[in-house]
């Protein structure tokens, strides 16, 4: 019998290097897609429906978004050189009547331990009261009066993290539906706790597809439902492959951006 194959401590380190890098390589990513609202939050009884438009508010942000999501879900999944699985953290409204907060989301994606988080909403905006600019207009019964023209998508990421900032510029870069950018780049850096990175989440993002009261955003992702779906899974997708060593090398997510602080939310009246 051969004696054993010897190995130094720098070719195994070598060997050892070899066979991560091969593994980071071939690693396929989890992914949860989150459609917004839908659920019973800590600031209504009931299910929330988001955002609102239409003559009669017959629209719900919970619904496009969720129609969204779906199709999306599928065209990621299709991508199997790397992707694992996708999940979307719900399938209809969900709750009981119990009060629910935004953390139950971030739960279910490390429930499934996604290195990936995209959470999907409509924006909309209320005309302001022009003696008090951060005050809304009311109408008779006291709701917002709002903004039909105020229009654009966005893409947000959670301030001072390089892996997110990355993902919502990927996805910016492929989202081309032709909606106004709102501002330069149309990606904006917030605070917002379902796209906190906790866990296994390493990047996360939160977009605005575009304004719900608006008829032409509105109309334009409702017609388009494919299309974005591919555009966001592109985006998804362009980003993985560029970072699969922060993704599955076991790299954490502690970059700071000082060149970059947090951006002001655009009103209407910087449009």
């Amino acid at each position: 019998m051969a004696p054993p194959l010897r190995v130094s401590p720098d070719q195994q380190g070598a060997i050892e290097q070899a066979s991560n890098s091969d593994s980071v390589q071939k690693c396929r990513v989890i992914v949860v897609i989150d459609p917004g609202h839908g659920d019973h939050n800590n600031k209504t009884s009931g299910v929330d429906p988001g955002a609102l438009g239409g003559a009669n508010l017959e629209y719900k942000e919970k619904d496009i978004v969720l129609d969204v999501a779906k199709v999306f879900k599928e065209k990621l999944a299709a991508k199997t050189d790397v992707i694992e699985a996708v999940y979307l953290t719900r399938e209809g409204d969900v709750g009981s009547g119990e009060l629910k907060k935004l953390q139950w989301r971030l739960d279910f994606a490390n429930e499934k331990k996604a290195q990936i988080l995209v959470s999907l909403h409509m924006n909309s905006a209320c005309k302001r009261d022009p003696n008090d600019k951060d005050k809304c207009l009311k109408d008779a019964n006291g709701n917002d009066v709002l903004d039909t023209t105020a229009n654009g998508k966005e893409v947000w990421c959670f301030p001072g993290k390089a892996q997110s900032k990355s993902l919502a510029t990927s996805i910016m870069a492929a989202y081309t539906l032709p909606l106004k950018r709102r501002g330069q780049t149309g990606v904006f850096e917030r605070n917002f706790a379902v796209i906190k990175l906790q866990g296994t989440i390493k990047a996360s993002a939160l977009i605005e597809m575009g304004f719900i009261p608006n008829e032409n955003d509105r109309t334009q992702v409702m017609n388009n439902k494919t299309s974005i779906a591919e555009q966001f899974t592109e985006g998804v997708v362009n980003y993985i492959i560029a970072n699969r060593s922060a993704l599955c090398g076991g790299e954490t997510e502690t970059t700071k951006l000082p060149e970059n602080p947090p951006l002001p939310r655009p009103r209407p009246k910087d449009l």
